[in-house]
């Protein structure tokens, strides 16, 4: 009983860490974040001022915008990357607590079973009462 609840909590964490790894990779592939900054203006906060600097000089914008580029492109792709490791791992870890449930769900129709059939042993109950117990375990109609 442990190890399924264990197994069961290890899916949850599983399917929140896929869940995290999405939610990262879509601020990193949409700026969320950080889509305040531009290479053209740059704002100091100080202790009693607040200043904002504007059209700082060609060639500095010129050399940040390229390097924001590369970091744009160096962050988009794992943002890409970190979407489809969120995903593999909220398929991944969903799959395995619905065959959890299902095994367990399965385990106890076959033991309802089983009781049912001790019962018609020992004649507690009906060789009828059996047969339709077992075809709604069963689900055969």
């Amino acid at each position: 009983m442990k190890t399924k609840r264990l197994r069961i909590s290890v899916s949850i964490i599983g399917v929140v860490v896929g869940v995290i790894f999405v939610i990262l990779g879509i601020d990193l592939l949409f700026g969320i974040s950080y889509s305040g900054w531009s290479p053209t203006s740059y704002e100091t906060f100080g202790a009693d001022f607040y200043t904002s600097m504007q059209n700082v000089g060609v060639d500095a914008v010129t050399a940040i915008n390229s390097l924001g580029n590369l970091i744009d492109s160096c962050i988009g792709g794992f943002g890409g990357f970190s979407i489809a490791i969120g995903l593999t791992t909220i398929c991944y870890f969903l799959q395995n607590l619905i065959n959890i449930i299902e095994k367990k769900d399965s385990v106890n129709r076959f033991e309802m079973l089983k009781l049912y059939k001790d019962l018609l042993d020992s004649n507690v109950i009906s060789q009828e009462e059996y047969e339709e117990k077992k075809r709604q375990l069963l689900h055969i109609e």
